[in-house]
């Protein structure tokens, strides 16, 4: 016995990739749902420490005591970029700070013994 195949339609073929790209969205969302639970509790523990820090935080000054240089390699030869960023010591005095958030692309951003405005807990 001899089986016979139907052709599909395009509206059929249309409605099986919708079905495959709809399938695919819901995976996405689902995984989006849960990396964002994951680090949900972290980014509100450092959201509560910053809105902690300016309200009770102790204004003073830093001195940039060094500029720190990172570079990133590139697939091509002379590709890449290289960043710079400042680490500050306070002016009272006290730990150093490294400042990787506030990269740069421009050398000449900061400066050895520039003042910046700080922050600080006093506890």
């Amino acid at each position: 016995m001899a089986r016979t195949h139907k052709k599909r339609t395009a509206r059929q073929r249309l409605g099986s990739w919708l079905g495959i790209l709809g399938c695919f969205a819901a995976f996405l969302g689902l995984f989006s749902l849960a990396v964002g639970t994951v680090y949900l509790p972290s980014a509100l523990s450092a959201q509560r420490a910053e809105v902690e820090l300016h309200q009770s935080g102790s204004p003073t000054a830093g001195v940039i005591v060094e500029i720190k240089r990172s570079s990133t390699p590139h697939a091509r030869p002379g590709g890449g970029s290289t960043t710079y960023y400042p680490v500050t010591e306070p002016v009272t005095g006290g730990q150093q700070t490294t400042w990787t958030r506030y990269q740069s692309t421009k050398e000449e951003r900061w400066s050895v013994g520039q003042r910046l405005p700080l922050l600080y807990d006093p506890n």
